[in-house]
């Protein structure tokens, strides 16, 4: 044991040794200006040295926030690729394959598909009745159950009608172009979802004439032009996707409108969609359907189609779409003056 302050025996040997031992000491260079470090001879270099500082390009940028930062110590190494997450655009891009399949499987069905649609909406509108809206009053229990065959039919109607067309070489595209297979399919598609609609207002609403008398009609349309006429099916999906276009905005707006005085979501709801849809469905039922229209009537009128579609059919479609276009004008002028008066009874409210 050392006692502090007192040097032990072999003590100054030690320190002789020790300081033979000492880092090598500065001496000037050859140059100007210059220095360099001398080692004893005998004796190795250090073993460890001070590390140099890093200077700031080569501070190694984090993980975190640098993703290829784990590949800089080996950039000869195999890089793995980060998936990006697929954006709403890129999956709507892999639907559309999907669909142009389902239309490409319906365009080569040689099968009679009414039945089939109708047992589908018969399907929709019972689980709307018996389950999703059982405990709904009576009333909005069966506009929940109309609105919901609605919904199944009107985006998907629209998509097909398009669809159908543009499956069409330019030149079989016409008032009068005979009916491709796919089209029968699309009129076959409507054709059982106003049938199903239809059996629901004659069994449940048989007051609301207004609404029965448009299914028949368009019914009329329809069947004639898929099993008489085999011809023009051209015109009336044009028809079927202006009308149907505004059908998922129309079906919410209703849905709201039924719920508005008793749930403020819903009167959100109905107060947010009312300008947009009477905005859209103005220009497609006021502006494009009226446009389109009186192109189809100038040319069944012309004598044109006299050999392929009956005259009495030719007419009888004028005036069919002629009234329901006039009944969906006056519909959208009374909603917008509806509106109207309630925005001037709100600001009145606000002023007083």
């Amino acid at each position: 044991m050392l006692w502090r302050g007192k040097r032990g025996p072999g003590t100054g040997h030690l320190a002789a040794r020790l300081g033979s031992r000492r880092p090598a000491t500065l001496q000037l260079g050859s140059a100007p200006g210059q220095t360099r470090t001398t080692q004893p001879e005998g004796h190795p270099p250090p073993r460890y040295s001070t590390p140099k500082p890093y200077t700031p390009s080569q501070i190694p940028p984090h993980p975190s926030r640098c993703p290829d930062a784990r590949f800089a110590a080996n950039p000869d190494g195999p890089k793995r690729r980060i998936k990006p997450r697929d954006s709403p655009l890129s999956r709507r891009k892999s639907r559309a394959p999907a669909m142009a399949e389902l239309l490409a499987s319906w365009a080569a069905e040689e099968r009679w598909m009414y039945p089939s649609f109708l047992a589908m909406y018969a399907v929709i509108y019972c689980v709307g009745q018996l389950a999703l809206f059982r405990r709904w009053e009576w009333r909005h229990r069966l506009d929940g159950a109309s609105c919901l065959i609605s919904l199944a039919h009107g985006s998907a109607a629209a998509f097909g009608a398009v669809a159908a067309i543009a499956a069409q070489p330019a030149g079989k595209r016409g008032f009068a172009a005979p009916n491709s297979r796919l089209q029968d399919h699309v009129l076959d598609y409507s054709i059982a979802y106003f049938t199903m609609d239809l059996l629901h207002y004659l069994a449940f609403l048989p007051g609301d004439i207004l609404f029965i008398a448009h299914h028949i009609a368009t019914l009329f349309v329809f069947i004639t032009c898929r099993y008489l006429a085999h011809h023009g099916a051209y015109a009336l999906l044009v028809l079927l996707f202006l009308a149907e276009v505004t059908s998922l905005m129309q079906n919410v707006w209703t849905l709201a409108g039924i719920w508005r005085a008793e749930v403020p979501t819903a009167a959100r709801v109905y107060n947010v969609l009312s300008v947009p849809f009477y905005v859209l469905y103005t220009i497609v039922r006021g502006v494009a359907g009226p446009i389109f229209f009186l192109k189809m009537s100038m040319f069944y009128l012309s004598g044109q189609a006299v050999d392929v579609i009956p005259w009495w059919v030719r007419i009888s479609w004028i005036i069919v779409v002629g009234a329901a276009i006039t009944v969906s004008n006056l519909w959208i002028w009374n909603l917008w003056k509806e509106l109207s008066r309630e925005r001037k009874q709100s600001m009145k409210k606000k002023d007083t």
